[in-house]
């Protein structure tokens, strides 16, 4: 199911995703998966990705894979004013995942400045508030119990 207003970003349609629109509406019908999938409304299931690498930590408790930047690229949505990927959007990606695998906001910053063209573009600050921005994403996702320092 898509939201209504939303980007479907099937590969498919790469680069002009549509954006999603409520044709008709019945509030109250209940469908089953099945009277679904005979109107052709399902679509067949998306190739699984190749898994992240397992979360491995050194006998003093700092984690030692970082995550893969090109994943986070690979799976951002297109860019809004460009051809392309949104490069802001992995940048994130990449921060929250190396936050909640352990690494800290200096390290993170610098380790994403070494990974993103874009980070390079705007510096160490960008770096920073991106990764800060991460870590707050983060220990709410937890409920404000982090494992990541700052």
């Amino acid at each position: 199911m898509r939201l209504a207003g939303s980007e479907n970003f099937k590969l498919k349609y790469h680069p002009d995703f549509p954006r999603v629109a409520i044709v008709k509406a019945v509030p109250g019908r209940v469908v089953t998966a099945d009277q679904l999938e005979s109107l052709g409304l399902v679509s067949l299931p998306e190739p699984a990705k190749e898994p992240l690498p397992p979360f491995r930590a050194s006998r003093r408790g700092r984690p030692e894979t970082w995550p893969s930047y090109q994943r986070c690229l690979d799976g951002a949505p297109a860019a809004r004013h460009h051809k392309g990927p949104d490069r802001s959007m992995a940048d994130f990606v990449f921060c929250m995942t190396a936050i909640d695998w352990g690494f800290g906001i200096e390290a993170t910053a610098e380790k994403l400045l070494e990974e993103s063209g874009r980070a390079r573009e705007k510096g160490r600050d960008y770096a920073l508030v991106t990764a800060r921005n991460a870590r707050h994403e983060v220990e709410k996702n937890r409920g404000g119990q982090g494992r990541s320092r700052a």
